[in-house]
This record gives structure tokens, C-alpha cells and sequence, in this order.
């Protein structure tokens, strides 16, 4: 087993959806398989690695057999042809997690028990426009626009865990609230360490 490796994954066939991608269709062998997960898996005489963007159906291992559908982020329309073309023959693909930080926008207004509450417009809306699903323990990389005092742009950023809040029926970022950077002070302490190795 590879190193990250958390599903195994039969690739029965491929079809395209329209303004969506390539879609794989086939069985999860074992594991389970999670959005934003990576499929590794051989095809056209070279190994490619792929972010899972979207599954339809079940996400973990069935003795039974039930289908499960991966949404897969393509490179170019080139790469989404090629796969439409590609007969899989039941070709057995490696699915990998990735440790990702996920960049997403958040209202820094927008308090919660956590931390900062991830149930407004412009969240939902950069979740959507991205194809993302919050899942628990999910690693975010939350922002927000900010401007420093000569009025220039100097958003707001922090690290964060998704958390769902049963109490109040909602995801949340939670964070520590002293981690909370400027953009601007990120780059300056990637100058200093450049510096310093130097």
C-alpha cells in the first residue's frame, strides 16, 4: 500500500458532462473515497494523478458492489477528450489523501463558537462556484478582503479546521483568534526566512 493510500478504486468506464468534466464510473474496492482526495491511475502509456472533485453514490467500500461516480479535475479539454476515449477495462486505481489546505473566503464579522461561522453568501458561494463540500477536520485556509492604513488592499487570513456545529446546524471555521494575519505580514516573514537561509 502506498504511502496516504485510503481506497482502492475500479475504473469500469468514463463519460464527459457537459460543462462539469470527466465523470469515472466503477466500485470502490476498498477504503473510502472523499472529495478532495487524489485517484492515481495508468492510462495512455503514462501514470496520471487527479483531484476527486465531486462523488455521486457511495463513498466507502460495499461488498455488493454499488457503483460509485467520481467527478475527476482535468488539466485542459485536451486531457477531458483523451479520458472520454479511454477504455479503462477495469483498470484499478489508487486513491490518495493529499493534505491540502483549501482556500476559502469567510465574512471575519461573522463570530462564532468556533471561530467564524461559514454559512454566508459569499462562502457558500465560492463553495459552490468551486464544487467543494465542507467535510469535518477539513483544513481551510480562510480569507477576507482587508485594507491597511494608506487604504491599500491587505486581506485578513488564517488557518482553519472545518468543524459542523449540531447545536446551531452549521459548518464553522475554527481557528485560534491570535492566528489571524495580514497578507502583508505573511511575506514579510517568507522574506526573513529566505533571508536567513541565505
Amino acid at each position: 500500500m502506498k504511502k496516504n493510500q485510503v481506497a482502492t478504486y475500479q475504473i469500469s468506464e468514463t463519460f464527459k458532462i457537459t460543462g462539469r468534466g470527466i465523470v469515472f464510473a466503477g466500485f470502490i474496492m476498498d477504503g473510502v473515497v472523499s472529495i478532495g482526495d487524489y485517484i492515481e491511475f495508468s492510462t495512455l502509456d503514462k501514470v496520471l494523478k487527479r483531484k476527486i472533485a465531486g462523488v455521486e453514490g457511495i463513498r466507502s467500500f460495499q461488498p455488493t458492489k454499488v457503483n460509485t461516480g467520481l467527478l475527476i479535475k482535468c488539466e485542459n479539454d485536451q486531457e477531458i477528450e483523451e479520458l472520454r476515449n479511454w477504455e479503462p477495462k477495469n483498470t484499478v486505481a489508487t486513491v490518495l489523501k493529499i493534505n491540502e489546505r483549501i482556500k476559502l473566503w469567510a465574512d471575519f464579522n461573522a463570530s462564532s463558537d468556533f471561530g467564524l461561522r461559514l454559512n454566508c453568501n459569499g462562502t457558500l458561494k465560492d463553495l459552490e462556484k468551486r464544487n467543494l463540500i465542507l467535510e469535518e477536520g477539513m483544513e481551510l485556509l480562510l480569507w477576507g478582503e482587508d485594507y491597511n492604513e494608506d487604504d491599500e488592499r491587505d486581506d485578513l487570513i488564517v488557518v482553519a479546521t472545518a468543524r459542523y456545529n449540531s447545536k446551531r446546524s452549521i459548518w464553522e471555521g475554527e481557528f485560534d483568534w491570535n492566528e489571524i494575519r495580514h497578507e502583508s505580514e505573511l511575506k514579510n516573514n517568507d522574506t526573513t526566512t529566505q533571508a536567513k537561509k541565505s
